[in-house]
């Protein structure tokens, strides 16, 4: 393999998602489930060739795999994850971009400045890859705590994304005597 050519993968929306070196193998899970392996060869910064299959444009490989519902990732991912996804930052409200086994979250090329807008386009972008509010909630969790979580396991969202209940049984708190109210306090006198 030679490591100073490097094949980009990117989505249909131009996102960087990764590169591969010349030579390199690329894992793909089709849409019925079926999973393949396939060999990438470098033909200029741009293009590709994909299980000697022919020259593809980046773009063009990435709105082939999209529309087919194929996933694509250079490692692969479990059966219940994407390789990538959308999240909206807490922070400023910028739609980014989660990548399967990476912590943090990288620039997305088609972030708006209203945060609506931004879910919306998540929600579109989802919906059209295929991915749950479940799988969604997982990738954002492992971005942030690392993918090795339980967090990070879609299985312990419900179909909304919100959390399962983890832990069953009552859970008892010690309750410390000196944080009792004094009863002139209690009826809104000040102190």
């Amino acid at each position: 393999m030679d490591d100073e050519k490097r094949i980009q993968f990117i989505d249909s929306n131009y996102n960087r998602l990764f590169t591969l070196p010349d030579g390199g193998t690329l894992y793909l899970t089709y849409d019925n489930g079926e999973k393949k392996e396939v060999t990438c060869k470098y033909h200029g910064e741009c293009h590709l060739d994909v299980g000697n299959s022919g020259v593809y444009h980046i773009c063009q490989l990435a709105e082939i795999l999209e529309n087919n519902g194929t996933k694509y990732a250079p490692i692969p991912t479990p059966d219940n994850m994407p390789y990538r996804c959308y999240g909206i930052s807490e922070e400023s409200g910028e739609l980014v971009l989660l990548k399967y086994g990476e912590t943090g979250y990288f620039r997305c090329n088609f972030s708006s400045l209203s945060t609506e807008e931004n879910r919306k386009l998540l929600d579109i972008s989802h919906a059209h890859l295929g991915i749950t509010k479940a799988q969604a909630a997982a990738m954002y969790a492992g971005s942030l705590f690392g993918f090795h979580v339980p967090l990070a396991d879609p299985g312990n969202y419900n179909a909304d994304g919100t959390l399962k209940e983890l832990f069953h049984g009552d859970i008892e708190f010690e309750t410390d005597e000196s944080l009792e109210f004094d009863d002139e306090a209690e009826q809104g006198e000040e102190i």
